[in-house]
């Protein structure tokens, strides 16, 4: 990453492992980070924390104008994350930034950036720590690569 794609600014989640992942990147490439509320993965309610088989046990919500118990819509969390997004671009002066956050959050970053409708039900498939680089320029939307991990090999 610091010699290939170093970012010019960081946004990051200011859940954990988001946050300590951006902390220890902006030491390595010394560059400023800003940790946003906004980029914190979706709210599961009481799912939150469970292992998967004890979130088994609590009813998912089936439409998008369902919320989990205790917790957040679909619609509620993309309009969350749209709105970080459309702060990020539009209050942006670096060339290059880096968000550092979870997978549905850089999914909903994806399918803003494709404006792709809520109803539309694709996945991006992200593992831990892979790496997304899109580029947007007035000219043109532009997808280098998705969830590249290759940085992980040999680990």
């Amino acid at each position: 990453m610091k010699k290939d794609l170093p970012p010019d600014f960081i946004w990051a989640s200011t859940l954990k492992r988001a946050r300590e992942t951006a902390e220890t990147l902006a030491k390595t490439i010394g560059c400023p980070i800003k940790l946003e509320e906004g980029l914190m993965e979706f709210n599961n309610g009481v799912q939150a924390g469970l292992s998967f088989e004890e979130a088994k046990k609590y009813p998912e919500p089936k439409f998008l104008h369902d919320r989990f118990e205790n917790g957040e819509l679909f619609i509620e969390f993309r309009m969350r994350i749209e709105g970080v997004y459309s702060k990020i671009v539009t209050e942006n002066e670096y060339d290059r930034i880096a968000i550092v956050a979870h997978g549905g959050v850089i999914n909903s970053i994806l399918r803003a950036f494709f404006q792709m409708p809520i109803t539309m039900d694709y996945y991006f498939k992200m593992g831990d720590t892979g790496i997304s680089l899109i580029e947007l320029t007035d000219k043109q939307k532009t997808i280098h690569f998705i969830n590249d991990t290759s940085h992980l090999e040999g680990i």
